[in-house]
């Protein structure tokens, strides 16, 4: 049974070359919103190869509360620099719109990732209750591991000095969220620094003054700030490798880490992942 009640959520998302994935898309998220009384959907547009912002248009006509931002700035050469100016353009247009009767915002992946099948009643039993102000979700693959961290890993997977140990910590952290995520009680919840995995639901209020930055040394900064450097990789195998970065990775960091813990720190949010499935394996 979906939850609806008063509550009102935004939906926000980034598009570049989504096109094959839109409609699906734009369909779970309309299933996902019968949780709630009202919503908004919100996409920031990136230049495309493909026909993403004419879908996207041809939308407008079924969701008569999709708004779009084109982007007009420069890119940069970065990947999560970029996102993550998304991220922010979208966070600004929800708070200028000054509609504090939105209680939550859900940032969505946009593309394959949430695709396949959801389940709508699983979100419905969180919105009932008060132990988590970021809620992501578990899954059968759980992809998302440059998103986590979670004590004994903290730092991102991909700040290792050689690309097979990059390789190796990436599958130690999946197996470990997914050995985790499946021991804990289905009523309980999964504490953690940062988690995303395709999907996840915010309390607007928890994250006033948060953003997105997908720069690695400001993220260690402000990990070390709000948890404190003796946090380290623990297993004795990633000793000694810990930001000894790689290639063009060296400036980057997954965006999502970056807001995370700057809620963690300002607001005190709390991190939390569910070890229940929203959504089924992606298509395509």
């Amino acid at each position: 049974m979906n939850h609806c009640g008063t509550d009102k959520c935004y939906f926000l998302g980034c598009v570049k070359n989504c096109s094959i994935y839109i409609d699906k898309v734009f369909d779970n998220i309309r299933a996902v919103a019968g949780n709630f009384s009202d919503y908004k959907i919100v996409v920031f547009y990136d230049t495309s190869d493909d026909d993403s912002l004419e879908k996207l248009f041809r939308l407008k006509g079924t969701f008569s509360n999709l708004e779009i931002i084109i982007n007009t700035e420069p890119t940069s050469p970065y990947r999560t620099y970029n996102i993550a100016h998304a991220r922010n353009k979208l966070l600004e247009y929800m708070y200028a719109d000054g509609d504090e009767s939105y209680q939550y915002f859900a940032m969505v992946d946009m593309d394959d990732i949430f695709s396949g099948k959801v389940f709508p009643d699983v979100l419905a039993t969180y919105l009932m209750r008060d132990d988590w102000d970021a809620l992501s979700f578990n899954r059968a693959f759980y992809y998302d591991t440059w998103a986590v961290s979670i004590d004994p890993y903290i730092y991102s997977c991909w700040h290792f000095g050689i690309q097979s140990i990059q390789y190796h910590v990436m599958a130690t952290i999946r197996a470990y969220m997914k050995t985790t995520l499946d021991a804990v009680p289905k009523d309980q919840l999964l504490t953690c620094y940062s988690a995303f995995n395709g999907f996840s639901i915010y309390r607007r209020s928890k994250f006033i003054g948060c953003a997105y930055d997908g720069n690695v040394v400001k993220t260690v900064e402000l990990i070390e700030a709000t948890i404190g450097s003796q946090h380290v990789l623990k297993n004795e195998l990633f000793i000694g490798h810990k930001n000894t970065f790689y290639e063009d990775d060296q400036v980057q960091d997954c965006e999502h880490r970056h807001f995370h813990f700057q809620a963690i720190k300002n607001n005190g949010a709390r991190i939390r992942v569910s070890p229940l499935t929203l959504m089924g394996e992606f298509t395509g």
